[in-house]
């Protein structure tokens, strides 16, 4: 969801930003309870905003590379699917350069 959302994918429902923020906060939590509150607080800031979509994007690798920081699972989980869905993510205007038009 992290590259749709940096992708500005049309096809992202207006919550996308927001629930991004609340799994932010809820794999924060998993390094300190009380940093579930910072996912709540961004869910509510980016609550149908269309300029969240990058900010959240941006906000899902923050928290991967902050809890690889601090040894946990769950940091390099999130970095490997990012990696994983960045190489298997269709590229923009890849049928463009695949097929030119006549």
């Amino acid at each position: 969801m992290a590259v749709a959302l940096w992708r500005r994918d049309a096809r992202l429902p207006g919550w996308a930003p927001p629930a991004a923020m609340l799994w932010c906060g809820a794999l924060l939590a998993t390094a300190w309870l009380p940093l579930i509150f910072v996912g709540i607080v961004a869910a509510a800031v980016m609550q149908r905003r269309a300029w969240a979509m990058r900010p959240a994007a941006v906000s899902v690798l923050a928290v991967g590379i902050a809890l690889s920081a601090l040894t946990n699972l769950h940091g390099g989980s999130l970095l490997i699917g990012l990696v994983v869905a960045l190489g298997t993510a269709p590229r923009r205007n890849s049928a463009a350069i695949a097929a030119p038009a006549a």
